[in-house]
């Protein structure tokens, strides 16, 4: 068997690219440390929250953790649930290629979604 690429390429599986859609290949393709554990004292988002108060102190917790932008991008969907994570998967293909467009659209989404509530339009 030859192995000459061994050394040469970064191993990849399938869950190299795991992800929404509209995450560029740059965020997909962030490695997750060996251990790696997302912030454990941040609840899951849910549209009672005030969205920047939320993601800052999503950014806060993984940049304590050390973790990089570009992961903290990749994880964030997990830190949803239901609807709120479909969200990301209405969002056109490759549109989100970093950290600062990941928390742009998550505000300008959210905020406006909050908007909505209080006017009495949104669920």
């Amino acid at each position: 068997m030859n192995d000459r690429y061994t050394d040469e390429l970064p191993r990849q599986s399938a869950f190299n690219l795991v992800g929404p859609a509209c995450f560029g290949p740059m965020i997909r393709g962030e490695s997750c440390p060996v251990g790696f554990k997302g912030p454990r004292d941040i609840e899951k988002y849910d549209t009672h929250i005030d969205p920047t108060v939320w993601i800052d102190s999503y950014t806060m917790a993984m940049g304590i953790q050390g973790h990089s932008e570009l992961l903290a991008a990749r994880y964030l969907p997990l830190m949803m649930d239901g609807i709120n994570r479909h969200w990301f998967n209405t969002l056109p293909p490759n549109s989100i290629d970093s950290w600062e467009e990941a928390r742009a659209a998550f505000i300008q989404h959210f905020c406006y979604h909050q908007i909505l509530v209080k006017s009495g339009y949104g669920p």
